[in-house]
C-alpha cells in the first residue's frame, strides 16, 4: 500500500499543478499591485505565511480524501488529523529530510559537521515522533471504517484517472460532483 499511496500522492500534486488557482497569482489592480509591494517586510511575512498554511492545507485535504478509499481498504482508518498537523510535518520533514542528505554528503568529509547534521536530523525525528503520537492521542483523530470493495476501488480510481487525463473535456464542474455523489451512494 505504501507504494500506491506514494505514487497517487504525486500525481494528485501533479494533477493539482495543472490547476489555475496553483499556476502563480496575478494582481489585476496595477494599483493593489503597488500597494502589496510598498506593504512593510513583516506584513508581506505574515501574509506569504498565512497563504502557504492555506495552500498547504488544501493541498492535504485533496491528497487526503483522493487516498481516502485506497486507505480504508488496506487499513480502515480514517485520520482527519492528518490533514490539520500537514504544515507542521511538512516542515519537520524537511528539516529532517536535508538535515540527514547533508549528513551524508558532508560526514565524510568534515566529521564535526557530520554529527553536528545527524544531531539534528535525529532530533526533528523525535519531533516527527511526538507530533504524530500526540495527534494520534486527540479524540476524534482518527477512527476506524470499513473499507470498500475493490471494484469500488477499480471504478473510483478509473473515474479519477479519466477526470485527471480528460478533465477539460469532461462536462462543466457541477456534473463531475453530481456523479462522484452518485457513486459515492454506490
Amino acid at each position: 500500500a505504501g507504494p500506491q499511496l506514494s505514487f497517487l500522492a504525486v500525481a494528485v500534486l501533479i494533477w493539482m499543478g495543472n490547476w489555475p488557482a496553483f499556476r502563480g497569482r496575478t494582481v489585476d489592480d496595477p494599483l493593489e499591485a503597488v500597494k502589496a509591494a510598498a506593504a512593510p517586510w513583516y506584513l508581506r511575512a505574515m501574509k506569504w505565511t498565512v497563504e502557504g498554511i492555506r495552500v498547504s492545507l488544501f493541498v492535504s485535504l485533496v491528497i487526503s480524501l483522493t487516498a481516502l478509499p485506497l486507505v480504508l481498504s488496506q487499513f480502515h482508518i480514517v485520520s482527519p488529523i492528518a490533514i490539520l498537523i500537514s504544515p507542521l510535518v511538512a516542515i519537520v520533514v524537511f528539516v529532517t529530510m536535508w538535515s540527514g542528505f547533508l549528513m551524508l554528503v558532508l560526514g565524510g568529509l568534515v566529521p564535526p559537521i557530520g554529527q553536528l547534521l545527524g544531531s539534528l536530523c535525529n532530533l526533528f525525528l523525535a519531533i516527527l515522533e511526538q507530533v504524530v503520537d500526540s495527534s494520534a492521542s486527540l479524540p476524534y483523530g482518527h477512527f476506524w471504517a470499513p473499507g470498500p470493495a475493490w471494484w469500488w476501488l477499480t471504478v473510483f480510481y478509473s473515474g479519477l484517472l479519466a477526470a485527471i487525463v480528460w478533465g477539460d473535456r469532461l462536462p462543466r464542474p457541477r456534473w463531475k460532483l453530481a456523479a462522484l455523489a452518485v457513486w459515492i451512494l454506490v
